[in-house]
């Protein structure tokens, strides 16, 4: 809703965007880009439809909107709250699906979450219903209502097709370049 693409690792958060056609990139403490949220985030995403960034760190969930006129994030109302007790995992990546639904996923398992009243609404296998999606996956964007892009901690960025259930492309690719060639 701002643009911006964000990158989070450990206790940091990369900006990236586009600005007179010339790749731009800044590094803040993720509690200064996100106030009062947490200090390290194991998921992090944004609900495209509302705007919304999820950020959670183990059990507590942080959601922000982005203040269009004082140009800075804010902590959403009913925020932070712990993760639902009928999620029985700690989540390892969060992401929105093709068909808009908000996912949490550990190994094997996932849920189908809506923040804004912090429920699962569906439990499942990945197998089941993301068959062929990479085991060490730490990021997922998406490119077309049937393509998605997947970032692996093997240092590769694929490209999963949701019609066939299968990775069609793969690159190389460490993450410090990758960074490099976000949002152009």
């Amino acid at each position: 809703h701002n643009g911006r693409t964000y990158l989070f690792s450990r206790d940091r958060v990369y900006e990236v965007w586009r600005h007179d056609n010339l790749q731009q990139k800044t590094s803040f403490y993720i509690n200064e880009m996100f106030p009062k949220g947490p200090r390290t985030v194991s998921v992090a995403y944004t609900n495209a439809r509302s705007g919304v960034t999820v950020l959670i760190e183990r059990t507590n969930v942080y959601r922000f909107r982005w203040n269009r006129d004082k140009k800075h994030f804010h902590l959403a109302r009913k925020s932070p709250q712990q993760l639902s007790k009928d999620i029985n995992f700690i989540p390892h990546i969060g992401f929105q699906w093709s068909d808009d639904n908000q996912v949490l996923m550990k190994n094997n398992d996932f849920v189908i979450y809506d923040a804004y009243w912090n429920v699962p609404t569906f439990k499942g296998s990945k197998e089941d219903y993301f068959r062929n999606l990479p085991n060490d996956m730490i990021g997922m964007t998406l490119k077309t209502q049937t393509l998605l892009i997947v970032y692996t901690a093997s240092n590769t960025v694929q490209v999963y097709d949701t019609k066939k259930h299968r990775i069609v492309q793969e690159y190389p690719i460490e993450t410090n370049k990758l960074v490099g060639c976000i949002n152009e």
